[in-house]
């Protein structure tokens, strides 16, 4: 099966999180993740070094599983941008043992107000 795309946005110096629900194949019942790897990365491009991975806290509920950053990791992704909509691609994936279920675009937008 091939991975979902998810495009993702994220403000720079913000804490960042998107919940997100798994089914199985039959998409009929929520996949359990009990005993699931689950991880995900955020690069400039697919070759490049990581530039963060994501936290992931898998839910108490049945298939679902949330990803976040903190504000200091967001902070510390590149942005070239001097207004909000500025905003810089980067490339992201999400992966379940060894199976990618997500990839997509994760843009940032420049923050201004931050220590």
């Amino acid at each position: 099966m091939s991975a979902g795309i998810l495009n993702l946005r994220c403000e720079q110096w913000a804490e960042f999180f998107r919940t997100i629900t798994v089914s199985t194949k039959d998409s009929a019942t929520l996949k359990d993740l009990t005993a699931s790897v689950i991880s995900g990365q955020i690069r400039k491009t697919a070759q490049s070094p990581v530039l963060v991975s994501f936290l992931v806290t898998k839910s108490e509920t049945i298939g679902e599983f949330t990803i976040s950053l903190t504000s200091d990791q967001t902070g510390a992704l590149i942005s070239s941008g001097e207004v909000w909509s500025d905003t810089v691609s980067l490339v992201y994936d999400i992966k379940i043992d060894d199976d990618r279920l997500l990839n997509g675009i994760f843009y940032v937008s420049p923050g201004v107000t931050h220590e």
